[in-house]
């Protein structure tokens, strides 16, 4: 049951995937980037995760540890040794 959900929700996407470039190819431009911003936020709804990068280096002058990764990987530290401990690893 689940695996045919998954399996629709790809097919739709594909669907979509390939009426978007028939888009990008026969309409005009204005179109086209409504078409592509409204497929930006459909995209954003199925991947609602947030990526967020925090260099280790603060500039390449210096070496010095960025003070925000340093404060990210304090609070990470704990958690990720927990974890571990506890699925037996």
């Amino acid at each position: 049951m689940m695996m045919s959900n998954i399996n629709q929700m790809w097919m739709q996407l594909c669907s979509f995937m390939f009426i978007l470039q028939l888009i990008k190819q026969f309409v005009p431009q204005t179109v086209y980037s409504y078409v592509t911003l409204l497929q930006s936020r459909i995209s954003k709804l199925m991947y609602p995760y947030i990526d967020i990068s925090i260099n280790e280096i603060a500039n390449t002058n210096s070496l010095s540890i960025n003070r925000a990764y340093g404060l990210v990987e304090a609070y990470l530290n704990p958690k990720s040794y927990q974890a571990s401990t506890t699925t037996g690893g």
